[in-house]
């Protein structure tokens, strides 16, 4: 971890809003309506990483990095 060698300059956050790819969207939707009782926890926590949802659908194969803002 950075903590463990020394000289590395403090970490500081810039929060930057970004729009939700659409293929996250529809798959966040879809998962909702199959998903069944889930609590607002543990929604909130899934919704953390939409990717894996994208996953979830679209198999191994799926490539959410190449429409996925936070990576390109």
């Amino acid at each position: 971890t950075r903590a463990a060698i020394k000289g590395f300059p403090t970490r500081n956050v810039h929060l930057m809003p970004m729009d939700i790819p659409q293929q996250y969207t529809t798959s966040m939707r879809v998962a909702g309506m199959i998903g069944g009782k889930m609590s607002s926890e543990a929604r909130a926590m899934k919704n953390l990483y939409p990717e894996e949802i994208f996953q979830e659908f679209e198999g191994d194969d799926a490539s959410w990095w190449q429409f996925d803002s936070r990576v390109n």
